[in-house]
Formats: structure tokens, sequence, C-alpha cells
């Protein structure tokens, strides 16, 4: 089960980053285009992609936590939605930072299972 976890957290991670920055590239869209005519802001919806993914882990079901290890790998990314509002460069900023922040903290995450992966492989020594 350990092995099961660490692969779906490991999944989960870069399943996420990629997320993260395909909503880095639609908020640098909204931004460059903030002055353009009848431009729409773009959204990538990050919580879309991990509604069903997080009932499972929840769930604590082995054979569906299996399932969706083999899964996750080709899910596809969320597609990109246009948003009825124009863009409001203040938003896109705030919106930007966030996104920058998340960023940051999932590779903070993965470097940390490389360190523990690190630890297990070396058997407890640093």
């Amino acid at each position: 089960m350990e092995s099961i976890i660490s692969n779906v957290t490991s999944t989960l991670l870069t399943k996420a980053l990629d997320v993260v920055s395909q909503e880095h590239k639609a908020i640098a869209n909204n931004i460059a285009n903030v002055d353009t005519l009848n431009y729409r802001a773009m959204h990538v919806d990050f919580d879309q992609v991990f509604a069903s993914v997080s009932d499972v882990v929840i769930s604590g079901d082995k054979e569906a936590l299996s399932q969706v290890v083999g899964q996750l790998g080709t899910m596809d990314l969320p597609t990109v939605e246009e948003l009825s509002t124009q863009v409001v460069l203040d938003s896109e900023m705030v919106r930007m930072t966030e996104n920058t922040m998340r960023y940051q903290a999932l590779i903070g995450f993965k470097k940390g299972l490389g360190a523990l992966t690190g630890i297990a492989i070396n058997g407890g020594r640093s």
C-alpha cells in the first residue's frame, strides 16, 4: 500500500504541476490581451482535474486507488474555458501571484517526496 500511496502522490504532484502550468499560460494570455477589443478572459479549472481523484483517496478503497494510479498519467488536462468577463488587469495579477505560489508549493512538495525516497533508499541514512 505504501508504494501505491507514493506513486499516487508523485503522479498527483506531476499532474498538478501540469495544470498549474497551463493556468499560468492562460493568465499570461489574459494579461497580454488586456487591451484587445472583445477579448474574454481565459481560465483553467484546477479543481476539475482532481475532484474525482480526491473522492477515491478519501474513501480509502485500495482497488479504486490502484485504478486511479493507472489513469492519472493519461488523464487529459482540463480545457481552457472562456469566461464571460473582460480582462481586469488587477484581478489577473492577483491570479498570477496565487498561481505562482501554488506552483512553488507543489515544487516544494515534489522535492520533499524526492528527499523521502532518497532516505528510504539509503536505509534511513542521509
